[in-house]
């Protein structure tokens, strides 16, 4: 039997999943890359899938989502790793929103670095941790699946943020990065709720850091 399957069956016996894949020697995330189901919408999913695990097998297991996110833009895979089923549908140009974000967030960075520098601080100042927050959208590099519900407890580390947004969420007794695009506030005040929606607006328009 595979390591794999092995922690299928612990988690079937309701063993915590993260414990059963740090005593197989295997981690959270090749874990749901193997377990992940084709998508009939998408059918550029068997290939992501397949390049995060390769992806966990070069890095000998010590990758987590934000790094295995880098590889697979610096591999040519940036359009895939959105939303499983495709792409995120591009929203109407908000213009208020737009000039926002232009002032406030992204104000005097010319480069990719600078701009994920301003959003990264931004949200970091924004966000009032803790909160609750639901999922909906499901991402190859994440366990979540919609409608989940979870406390997001801090922005991940800087340099985990590079060329995508993460925050850090409880999960099963220890803190994971998961994409901010990924989730909805739930119990959130304005300001939260307002600069999730700025960030999920910027990457549904196609920007990229």
């Amino acid at each position: 039997m595979s390591r794999y399957r092995c922690v299928d069956a612990q988690k079937a016996a309701r063993f915590p999943v993260a414990a059963v894949c740090r005593a197989a020697g295997v981690s959270t995330l090749a874990y749901y890359a193997f377990t992940a189901k084709p998508s009939p919408s998408n059918p550029a999913q068997p290939r992501l899938v397949a390049e995060i695990r390769a992806i966990h097998t070069d890095s000998h297991g010590t990758y987590g989502s934000p790094r295995v996110t880098a590889e697979l833009r610096r591999r040519g895979l940036a359009g895939f790793v959105g939303e499983q089923g495709g792409r995120m549908k591009r929203p109407p140009r908000d213009e208020e929103r737009e000039q926002r974000i232009t002032m406030e967030i992204v104000v005097d960075a010319y480069t990719p670095e600078e701009q994920a520098m301003g959003w990264y601080y931004s949200l970091e100042d924004r966000l009032r941790f803790p909160f609750v927050a639901k999922c909906i959208a499901e991402r190859a590099i994440s366990p979540l699946r919609v409608g989940d519900e979870v406390e997001v407890v801090g922005m991940a580390p800087e340099q985990e943020c590079q060329h995508e947004m993460f925050v850090l969420i409880r999960w099963e007794r220890r803190p994971l990065a998961v994409p901010l695009a990924q989730l909805e506030g739930v119990t959130v005040d304005e300001q939260t709720r307002q600069v999730i929606e700025d960030w999920q607006y910027w990457v549904a328009q196609g920007y990229e850091l």
